[in-house]
């Protein structure tokens, strides 16, 4: 068993503090990032969900089916390929709504010598269209990035970011700016 001398005591229970206290806020950020990058809610109420992936050759493919308590259903499908080649990634998805509405995703995501692009086309349960196109670019201390949003009745929004990290004192900085098309 290691003694410490009691002076030596608090400062150690300080850092243990510290430590915990660290710990707990790391735990809480990861849970609140995952909730943000989710982008969805999940089923309300009791639900089962049954999961399926397959690698392939050339990516994986995906199927998921999420039951509720009802016994209504819903579903989503999902093949990836990566051409290693090409340095691409296509992403189709097929969605079905526990009302038979349907809704799909396709995109591809090309590597760039400093980055990537990615471009997607998504129909939603509505029938509305909506594309997104992704520029990054990798900087010497940072990335800048512009994405362009196009909406279903032709609303066109804008972000764009640049960030840079400063390796001295470990810190990153953005800044971003938006432009939000005009909602009547």
């Amino acid at each position: 068993m290691i003694m410490f001398s009691k002076p030596a005591r608090p400062m150690l229970m300080l850092l243990a503090g510290a430590f915990v206290a660290t710990q707990l806020g790391a735990i809480s950020a990861e849970a609140r990032d995952g909730r943000q990058r989710q982008g969805h809610s999940r089923p309300h109420g009791d639900y089962s969900h049954q999961s399926h992936v397959q690698r392939t050759t050339s990516g994986h493919t995906r199927n998921d089916t999420w039951t509720n308590a009802q016994g209504r259903t819903a579903s989503r499908d999902a093949v990836v390929v990566d051409d290693k080649q090409a340095r691409t990634r296509t992403r189709d998805v097929q969605r079905q709504g526990p009302e038979g509405s349907q809704g799909s995703r396709h995109d591809v995501t090309q590597r760039t010598h400093d980055g990537y692009t990615r471009n997607v086309t998504a129909t939603g349960f509505d029938g509305g269209t909506r594309t997104v196109d992704d520029d990054l670019q990798r900087t010497d201390d940072g990335y800048s990035r512009q994405t362009t949003f196009t909406q279903p009745d032709g609303d066109v929004s804008s972000r764009n970011v640049t960030a840079t990290y400063d390796s001295t004192n470990n810190v990153w900085s953005k800044d971003v700016s938006v432009d939000r098309a005009d909602r009547d």
